[in-house]
Parts: C-alpha cells; sequence; structure tokens
C-alpha cells in the first residue's frame, strides 16, 4: 500500500496501521512532498480540539517508529502511475534527487487536500485568490488573519462576501476554498450575512424609486 500526503487529511487514514498489527506482511510507504525536518505534524499541547492533539501525536509515533512504514520519501513527488500486466496493481514513479520506482503497489491513499468545483461560475467575472481558489476578498481576510484556531474564528462581515460579479455571493465550504478552517457555523453566519446585503440593497432601490418624479406624456 501506498500513500501520498502530507497534509492533516492524512490523520484520517491512520487506520492504515492496524493493517500492520492484522497483516504484519503488509508494506507500508509513505510520499511526503515536502522536507521534514523533524516531525511531520507540529503536536500543541494547547489545542483546543483534543483528539486534533491525539492524532497528530499518534501520526508523528507512526513516523518515527520504523515499524509502521517500510520507507517514508520526503521531498518527493509523484510522475507517473503504470498499470502493471496483473491489471490489479500499480507502480508508481517517483521524482526526487534521484527517480525510482514502488512496484507492485495494490492500493493508493492520496490524502492531499481539495480544490472547490468553481466550474458554475467559471464564465463569470470572478476575481479569485491564486493561492486559496476562494473569492479574493474572503481570502484576504482569512490569510491576513494570526488566529490559527478554527473555533475561535468569526465570520469577516458583508465585505468578505462581496465579489467581483455583481450579485454574485459565494457562501460555505466553497468560499474558503483550500483553506481548512472552514465551519458550518460560518457558513450559516455567510448566509444571514447575503440576506442582510440583498435587504439593503432593496431598501435603497426602494427609497430611489419613491424619491422619482413621475413623468407623463401630455
Amino acid at each position: 500500500m501506498y500513500h501520498y500526503a502530507s497534509t492533516y487529511n492524512y490523520l484520517n487514514s491512520i487506520f492504515v496501521a492496524q493493517l500492520k498489527k492484522h497483516y504484519p506482511d503488509t508494506q507500508l510507504f509513505w510520499v511526503i512532498k515536502q522536507s521534514i525536518d523533524y516531525l511531520p505534524y507540529c503536536s500543541n499541547i494547547n489545542d483546543p480540539l483534543e483528539q486534533r492533539r491525539h492524532l497528530d501525536d499518534t501520526v508523528n509515533q507512526m513516523y518515527t517508529d520504523g515499524v509502521t512504514f517500510n520507507e517514508i520519501y520526503t521531498n518527493t513527488v509523484v510522475t507517473e502511475f503504470i498499470l502493471t500486466s496483473s491489471s490489479t496493481a500499480v507502480d508508481v514513479k517517483l521524482e526526487s534527487t534521484t527517480s525510482r520506482h514502488l512496484r507492485n503497489i495494490d492500493h493508493v491513499i492520496v490524502n492531499t487536500g481539495l480544490q472547490p468545483d468553481r466550474s458554475l461560475y467559471a464564465n463569470l467575472n470572478v476575481h479569485e485568490c491564486p493561492l486559496t481558489k476562494g473569492p479574493i476578498a474572503l481570502a484576504a481576510k482569512l490569510l491576513s488573519s494570526t488566529n490559527n484556531d478554527c473555533l475561535n474564528q468569526i465570520s469577516h462581515g458583508t465585505s468578505s462576501l462581496m465579489t467581483t460579479e455583481n450579485n454574485f455571493f459565494i457562501v460555505g465550504n466553497k468560499s474558503y476554498g483550500t483553506h481548512k478552517n472552514f465551519l458550518m457555523k460560518i457558513g450559516f453566519e455567510q448566509v444571514d450575512l447575503v440576506f442582510q446585503i440583498i435587504n439593503t440593497s432593496r431598501k435603497v432601490f426602494t427609497k430611489a424609486l419613491e424619491s422619482c418624479t413621475p413623468v407623463y406624456d401630455a
């Protein structure tokens, strides 16, 4: 089995360690794109999410125990999957300072994060952040925030939901793009903020209509 990841997505895949206990002949390989100086995850003793801290510690232990993984490749990228003659396994080509192949891999687990599906508004004038792939106004707020606790975040007001496409709003997980701190609570608050924007626009429009002087043809 081959696993390609270094983000927090990997923490949900620690079940692979159980395979070694029940099936000792299982071979596990972990490929990480980044260089790792010490440990892959920084365990914060003050992390308000106790389970996340436990996952950090568990994976760091797996990284260093020399038992869970047969090989760990850091500063390495995957460039090719090659179907073997058996059609039930693949060879995985790795590139680092040198090229190498992992042969006859039965299962590949890819936890490298995700990007939102932006095809819905691909032809609209939506200015996106090149880093998060989310709308630029909200991305600027998120990236400039010094708060790393996802439980202690706030919505950033109506201005953060404005896009360069008039009267077009992106809310929910898609609005965060690749940023990892989205919570459903924030999504609900975003919906409320959008309706505030709509109601404010209606009031301005209604007031403008009321101030207009009707013109009658003679």
